[in-house]
């Protein structure tokens, strides 16, 4: 089963810095990608980049590499 990925989950993979929260994120994410192909698209990173950047301050480069290692390599990004 497919399923879809929306920014608000990856902006609070990036942005969240309470241990217990980003672990609470963290397990849900992956609980998702074992279990559904999981997509997404540019609008989606997108997005992702701007309000980290905007609403939490995290350089363009800190989201890049989160986008680079924890999204790209699980995740299908639809164009």
């Amino acid at each position: 089963m497919k399923i879809f990925i929306d920014a608000n989950l990856l902006i609070y993979l990036n942005a969240t810095k309470t241990p217990r929260v980003r672990n609470a994120y963290i397990s849900f994410y992956f609980n998702i990608l074992q279990n559904y192909r999981a997509s997404t698209d540019v609008l989606v990173m997108d997005e992702l980049l701007y309000i980290s950047w905007k609403k939490y301050r995290i350089p363009y480069e800190t989201t890049i590499n989160f986008i680079d290692s924890i999204v790209l390599p699980y995740v299908e990004v639809l164009h």
